[in-house]
């Protein structure tokens, strides 16, 4: 901090206390949107934001600041978790979750910048929500204004990268309801922990293509308890074109991750362990695209599902799109569903029924509570190049964040889906997404609705007869493939390109 602490004065603090209502939506803000258990804020000042979450959501908090005069403004509920720390000294700090640094940074004298930076990360917090004053932002002691992508790229040397979409949310969000504090809008940055790929993988993979033309495609993967499909859909993407995978296991107890360690073993993947579990779907997988992008050059990039496999007809899965003048290709995907066997269902053998023909839904979250979901037409999912750019997708990975892409609908490409494997699978699969999204408070309840809707029917003991409208009986398969709802579709032949 800027060594003349004599600006930190009672004045100072004092002009802050009339922005508490600020303060504490934004602390609300981050409570709602980055659920953790601790978190620490980095030139506190009079420390309304940490002692809203504690206040409010029973979180562990701490607070640092560098004048002594701030203890003062401090509520007492919180005065033993903070302390005063000159942050142009080095300093390993308390552990976090989330750490939030808002404009101290262009308190900090040029010369300590890199000091400052290392101590915020010294927090080994997996987000940072951090604002900066940028030149020309007037203010008490401002000696070091600086753009923002000077202090983007020292975080990203520490390995943060900053998440736009969740920043842009904190914008649309808090726009109407910061009165005092609007520089926090202009100026806001979500940094987060980026999971380095291991340098000999992207090493292998580089020398690969060192003296080919070849469009690099690259697949990611978000899986969960997959192991028994997993290898299929490994085995047939990389048939498919693919040439590598990134992939995130999401808290796997069974022997998904063990299958994963073999592909990276032999330098066709790079595995990805994420712990918190609640389904916070598009954060992982932009992560994922994001290193695809920008460690291993990927030109084109898709996220896959363990039970979806992306069905060319050429048996390229890079033809099409490399062809096409569009970033982007929206593709269809196609259900396949089990026939019913008395509750003794199982996978690959009984998953013979793609509905090729769905049912076109006006209000799918109405309709599908008397029709099971899978009979109706499922939103496409999209693969894209980055040519022009690197495209973020929506929770879902069915359409992208940037409404000026160049969209067409792939001829060639179309997404078997196998939704249900057996009745066990179907009920663990509930239980863990259902779970995974009531942690996650950040996401309206329209996402994921049908997650949510078996996850009732679990608790209340009905999730058996929802199950049934979701396979095929004798009758109903007569008359499904009759009318061209469906055909029969084999797994075997699927695998082998057929």
């Amino acid at each position: 901090m800027d060594k003349n602490l004599k600006h930190y004065d009672k004045e100072f603090y004092s002009m802050h206390i009339d922005w508490q209502s600020d303060y504490r939506h934004i602390s609300d803000w981050i409570a709602l949107n980055l659920n953790a258990d601790v978190y620490g804020d980095i030139g506190c000042g009079n420390g309304y934001i940490i002692r809203n979450l504690y206040k409010n959501n029973k979180k562990q908090v701490w607070g640092i600041d560098g004048s002594k005069n701030f203890i003062n403004f401090v509520n007492k509920s919180i005065a033993p978790y903070v302390k005063v720390v000159d942050l142009t000294e080095r300093h390993k700090l308390q552990r976090s979750d989330v750490s939030i640094c808002l404009e101290v940074a262009e308190h900090i004298e040029e010369g300590y910048s890199d000091i400052f930076v290392q101590n915020v990360v010294s927090t080994k917090a997996r987000t940072i929500i951090f604002t900066a004053a940028p030149p020309g932002q007037e203010g008490i002691s401002h000696v070091n204004l600086k753009p923002a992508k000077f202090w983007l790229k020292k975080f990203k040397k520490h390995g943060y990268l900053p998440n736009d979409m969740l920043a842009q949310k904190f914008r649309r969000d808090l726009s109407p309801q910061l009165k005092h504090t609007k520089w926090y809008l202009n100026n806001i940055m979500i940094l987060e922990k980026k999971q380095k790929p291991l340098k000999q993988l992207i090493e292998k993979f580089t020398i690969r293509f060192k003296k080919k033309e070849e469009q690099k495609l690259i697949m990611t993967l978000l899986v969960r308890d997959e192991a028994d499909i997993i290898r299929q859909n490994i085995e047939f993407h990389l048939r498919q074109g693919v040439d590598f995978i990134i992939a995130t296991d999401n808290g796997s107890v069974d022997k998904t991750k063990e299958i994963l360690r073999e592909y990276e073993r032999v330098g066709k993947l790079y595995l990805i362990e994420e712990e918190e579990l609640n389904y916070d779907q598009a954060t992982w997988v932009n992560r994922m695209g994001r290193i695809a992008y920008e460690e291993y050059g990927a030109d084109i990039v898709f996220h896959c599902d363990a039970d979806e496999f992306w069905f060319s007809k050429s048996g390229n899965l890079k033809k099409e799109i490399m062809e096409s003048s569009a970033d982007i290709l929206v593709v269809d995907l196609v259900n396949v569903l089990l026939e019913d066997r008395g509750g003794k269902e199982n996978f690959p053998g009984d998953a013979i029924y793609a509905i090729v023909s769905p049912v076109e839904a006006r209000n799918l979250e109405e309709e599908s509570k008397k029709t099971g979901l899978y009979f109706f037409k499922y939103p496409q999912k999209v693969i894209f190049k980055t040519k022009n750019k690197f495209f973020e997708v929506l929770q879902g990975n069915h359409g992208v964040t940037d409404g000026s892409a160049k969209i067409e609908k792939s001829a060639d490409i179309i997404i078997y889906h196998y939704p249900i494997r057996s009745k066990d699978h179907f009920f663990k699969k509930v239980v863990n997404g259902g779970t995974a999204y009531k942690k996650n408070k950040r996401l309206a309840q329209s996402i994921g609705f049908h997650w949510r809707r078996w996850f009732d029917y679990y608790k209340k003991g009905e999730l058996e007869l929802e199950y049934r409208k979701l396979i095929v009986p004798a009758y109903k398969a007569k008359h499904l493939i009759s009318s061209g709802e469906a055909k029969i579709v084999n797994f075997e032949e699927v695998m082998r390109g057929q």
